[in-house]
């Protein structure tokens, strides 16, 4: 019964191998399909990664073109600023010319005014004088006449 008890036993342990076997089997199984799965993720993600690293570079070369021609744009807005300054700074100098021209020849005019009313004011007072040698040669004239007709 000894022998029957060994073999109990040994059928036992073949059993309990056979069922650790199959375990083992099955494990490994789903661990190698973990891994296969595992490895289709990453292929996935690499094919994502390599999508966007294309996606990027075309972002990468629109943001440089567009930065060219913002930096184009801008140099050109800076050189017309410029030119506007300086536009706005001959009009402003033109302008302070033009006021001094303005008040030198309001000057000027002020005093050749001042002259001609001066030069008025003597021939009216030359005009007043001989109308009043006239008057009085008039006047003697008349009386002269009048002498010379009584002498007659």
């Amino acid at each position: 019964d000894a022998h029957d008890a060994a073999e109990v036993a040994r059928r036992y342990r073949d059993e309990e191998l056979d069922a650790l076997q199959a375990r083992s089997s099955e494990d490994a199984r789903r661990q190698v399909q973990h891994i296969r799965d595992a490895h289709d993720q990453v292929a996935e993600l690499n094919l994502e990664a390599s999508h966007l690293r294309v996606e990027l570079a075309a972002s990468k070369a629109v943001a440089e073109e567009s930065c060219t021609v913002v930096e184009k744009t801008s140099a050109e807005l800076e050189a017309r600023v410029k030119e506007v300054q300086d536009l706005e700074s001959q009009e402003e100098q033109s302008a302070r010319k033009l006021q001094r021209a303005v008040r030198q020849s309001t000057d000027e005019l002020e005093e050749l005014h001042k002259s001609h009313r001066v030069e008025v004011e003597q021939s009216r007072d030359e005009i007043l004088e001989l109308q009043s040698k006239c008057q009085s040669l008039h006047v003697s004239s008349q009386t002269q006449d009048e002498e010379n007709k009584s002498v007659l």
